[in-house]
């Protein structure tokens, strides 16, 4: 039997020395750094439903301060793709205070819309927060 002792010796040293696998391409340090999505929903949908309804999933927006708006000078509109405005994001939001105090710069789309009472439609925003340019500019302009 000395010699199958020696043949499973040879095999094991072999697989010792064998490369572990690589990683699936999901894990790569690149993947992982990827911007994670945050769901946010806007208010104000019952004023822009005309405006809405003409919205569909996966629309860009872009979301544009307000200082000049009457009632809340620190407000953020939300634009559909057609430049139409379809609500605001709420005063206290996180992402409201990210944008304004905090100077950072988001893109977000349209990630669901739902029907509720009275004929009006809530939106939510899928955003994605970016480095770089300040809110209101855009990596294509």
């Amino acid at each position: 039997m000395g010699w199958m002792n020696k043949l499973s010796k040879a095999i094991l040293s072999k697989a010792e020395n064998v490369p572990a696998p690589r990683p699936p391409a999901a894990t790569s340090p690149k993947a992982r750094r990827a911007p994670k999505t945050y769901q946010v929903s806007i208010v104000g949908e019952s004023h822009y439903r005309a405006a809405i309804r003409r919205c569909g999933i996966g629309d860009d927006v872009t979301l544009v301060p307000e200082p000049d708006n009457p009632h809340d000078p620190r407000a953020i509109a939300v634009l559909s793709e057609r430049g139409e405005k379809i609500g605001y994001l709420p005063r206290e939001s996180w992402l409201h205070r990210a944008l304004l105090d905090e100077g950072k710069a988001c893109d977000a789309i349209i990630g669901f819309m739902e029907k509720v009472g009275g004929g009006n439609i809530g939106v939510c925003l899928d955003v994605r927060m970016r480095a770089g340019e300040p809110l209101g500019q855009s990596a294509a302009s």
